[in-house]
């Protein structure tokens, strides 16, 4: 294959790829294929940059193509996009995007706004000390700790890659998703009475039942760290993911991105003064220590 541009590496499923140079590569079909057999390559090439190469491909030991000098066959082959931009090729990334953001709309706990994307789901424990926020995983309890763990992550991902939701036509959609959790934190947080609420539900009752959160009447206690109860894991982390919407939010909404930027500094400077790790949801995602969370908070 000699490509137009230069590509780093080729991947294949079908044949073992060898790199010539950045413009020209081999695949080997291996013993496995026989006379009269089709063959059928799929590879994928990676480059720098917005790039949209264009492979000539020959194929050794074919007669009667369009190359007779040498035995093989030519022909034009367009890899699709193999830089950051588009979503080329026969992989519709744009749609797994989509998919993903509507995992966490369906995570929802709360009382869900008219523009709910997910039909099969209805309101559930809005009666909690603290509404709103997402479920764990297949569970109903809301875990401080990977709440703000995957809500610092998905907020650095808007913060990152926004060109790349904006291309894939997810941008509203990932900003509407993730400000669900936000609002969860803003209400979490109690500046005044220097209380940070970290788990709504128990995790141990929650396990003996197996249904939708809607048919949920179990008591939900909620549990908090304060003055006198360690917490800066989930206070920093909280903090983090707080500071990232700040900053995803500042040229879409400046007033909620203040909002966010405040409750992060007050909840940064309560984790500071109260080190230590939250352990009162064992044996549910113990933390090994409050360092990293602080790290990432003060970043």
């Amino acid at each position: 294959m000699i490509f137009d541009q230069d590509v780093w590496w080729v991947e294949a499923w079908v044949g073992s790829p060898t790199k010539i140079s950045n413009r020209e590569y081999t695949i080997s079909s291996g013993s496995h294929q026989n006379a009269r057999d089709q063959i059928c390559f799929n590879f994928l090439g990676h480059g720098q940059g917005d790039i949209q190469p264009t492979a000539t491909v020959t194929i050794d030991g074919q007669s009667g193509g369009s190359n007779p000098s040498s035995g093989g066959s030519q022909a034009g082959s367009d890899p699709g996009n193999t830089g950051g931009g588009g979503t080329g090729g026969k992989k519709n990334y744009g749609e797994a995007l989509g998919k993903s953001i509507l995992f966490y709309n369906a995570q929802r706990s709360g009382k869900l706004p008219p523009n709910n994307p997910i039909p099969w789901r209805g309101d559930s424990n809005v009666g909690d000390c603290v509404p709103g926020g997402w479920h764990d995983a297949g569970d109903h309890v809301k875990f401080g700790l990977p709440l703000s763990s995957t809500a610092t992550l998905l907020g650095w991902s808007l913060v990152q890659f926004k060109d790349g939701y904006e291309k894939a036509g997810q941008l509203d959609q990932m900003y509407d998703m993730i400000k669900w959790v936000y609002d969860y934190f803003l209400l979490a947080w109690n500046p005044g009475k220097q209380e940070l609420c970290v788990q709504v539900g128990d995790g141990n009752a929650d396990h003996t039942f197996w249904g939708r959160p809607e048919d949920m009447h179990m008591a939900r206690p909620c549990k908090y760290v304060n003055g006198g109860t360690p917490g800066a894991d989930i206070a920093g982390g909280t903090a983090a993911a707080m500071a990232a919407g700040a900053i995803g939010y500042k040229d879409k909404d400046a007033g909620y991105a203040n909002r966010l930027l405040e409750g992060a500094k007050s909840l940064y400077n309560f984790a500071k003064s109260n080190r230590g790790v939250f352990t009162g949801g064992a044996p549910f995602y113990g933390s090994s220590g409050d360092a990293d969370e602080m790290c990432e908070g003060a970043m």
